[in-house]
């Protein structure tokens, strides 16, 4: 704004608010040029954190990029979503749905799959309020 006003203020006819402008042009465009110098080394900053982290997931095997352009997430990145980060440990949210059918299927026999199964369409239900 500033630097817009001493802008308009060049256009006026006014020479001693001229000059009084003037001498500020100097001080006021090196704010603006360290200002700008801060937007763009941060905006390249959170560029290099968003460009690692999306390296990092691919690599990683939880994401996968796509033709298109975009990207998308990976059984393993899928089955990853129920992990906590708690007291410096990464672990299981046992709470979560997900991690509540893993538990039952988990802990399932082959003879008993349909009854697990079973269950698991009753937990889910009861879950989503239709039970």
């Amino acid at each position: 704004m500033k630097n817009d006003f001493a802008d308009i203020v060049e256009m006026t006819d006014d020479e001693e608010l001229k000059s009084r402008v003037r001498q500020q042009i100097p001080a006021v465009k090196e704010k603006i040029n360290v200002l700008e110098n801060e937007q763009r080394y941060d905006r390249h900053r959170q560029e290099a954190i968003y460009e690692g982290t999306l390296e990092f997931l691919i690599s990683e095997q939880l994401l996968r990029e796509l033709e298109s352009g975009g990207y998308q997430l990976t059984s393993k990145g899928f089955s990853h979503l129920n992990m906590v980060f708690e007291s410096g440990k990464i672990s299981d949210d046992r709470r979560s749905n997900i991690a509540i059918l893993k538990t039952i299927f988990e802990k399932s026999s082959d003879t008993s799959l349909q009854v697990a199964a079973s269950t698991a369409v009753n937990v889910i239900t009861r879950m989503i309020g239709y039970g």
